[in-house]
């Protein structure tokens, strides 16, 4: 059971990791490297990706099936 949860784990952090990712791309500072972002670009990026921008949280995907 254990190892079941470790991978299901490690695939989400996985898919978070991509979505991230795609929403930094997606941003106005892209080419900023992640330790030079300021703490309000850190912030935008946790907000995007929790949906608060948009008012809704974009589509998930959950245990490594895409919804």
């Amino acid at each position: 059971m254990w190892k079941t949860l470790s991978k299901i784990f490690a695939r989400n952090i996985s898919i978070a990791s991509e979505d991230l990712a795609q929403l930094k791309a997606e941003s106005e500072f892209a080419d900023v490297p992640a330790e030079e972002m300021t703490p309000a670009q850190h912030q935008e990026l946790a907000s995007r990706y929790n949906g608060a921008r948009t008012g809704k949280a974009p589509k998930r995907r959950a245990m490594g099936v895409a919804s």
